[in-house]
C-alpha cells in the first residue's frame, strides 16, 4: 500500500508544481503584453515626434499654410457634450495648438472659445497627445474672413 500511496502523493504533488508553473505563465504573459503595449504607445509618441521636427525644421518642408504666432489664451474646449478649460500655445488664421486640453481622437469635432476672438470657432482635431491637441479650423466662409488676421493681431497685442 505505501507503493500506491506514495505514487498518488507525487502526483499530487505535481499536479500542483503544474498549477503555480501554469499561473507564473500566465502572470508573465500578461506582464510581457502590458510592456508591449506601453512601447506600442511610445513609438506611436515618438513617431509622431519626429514627424512634427522633420516638418517643420526648415520652411521648404514646413507644410502649414499660415504663419502660426505664440500666444498665451485662455480658451474653452467644447467636444461630445463636455467643456474643457485649456490654453491656446499658438494660433493661426487655419487652427491652434491648445496646452492643457484633454485626449481626444483624430476626426473629432467641436468648437473653440477663445474670450478675446469673442466668437466659436469650429474645429477637427488632427493630433492629440498627453495635454496637447492640435486643431483644424473648420469655418465657413463668412467666419473665416471674420477670423482672417486675428491670430496676428492677437500675438502682437499680448506680446506687449
Amino acid at each position: 500500500m505505501c507503493p500506491r500511496g506514495g505514487s498518488r502523493n507525487e502526483m499530487a504533488n505535481r499536479t500542483t508544481e503544474v498549477l503555480a508553473e501554469a499561473e507564473q505563465t500566465g502572470i508573465h504573459a500578461s506582464d510581457v503584453r502590458d510592456d508591449a503595449a506601453s512601447l506600442n504607445t511610445a513609438l506611436g509618441d515618438l513617431r509622431q515626434a519626429v514627424i512634427r521636427v522633420v516638418r517643420t525644421a526648415t520652411p521648404e518642408v514646413d507644410r502649414r499654410d499660415d504663419p502660426r504666432y505664440q500666444v498665451k489664451l485662455a480658451c474653452r474646449i467644447t467636444a461630445g457634450g463636455q467643456s474643457f478649460g485649456a490654453q491656446v500655445a499658438d494660433l493661426s488664421d487655419s487652427g491652434a495648438h491648445l496646452r492643457g486640453a484633454p485626449v481626444l481622437p483624430a476626426g473629432s469635432r467641436g468648437t473653440l472659445d477663445i474670450e478675446a476672438v469673442g466668437f466659436p470657432l469650429p474645429f477637427s482635431v488632427k493630433q492629440s497627445g498627453g495635454d496637447s491637441l492640435h486643431v483644424a479650423f473648420a469655418l465657413d466662409a463668412a467666419t473665416a474672413a471674420r477670423f482672417r488676421g486675428t491670430p496676428a493681431g492677437l500675438a502682437q497685442k499680448y506680446a506687449a
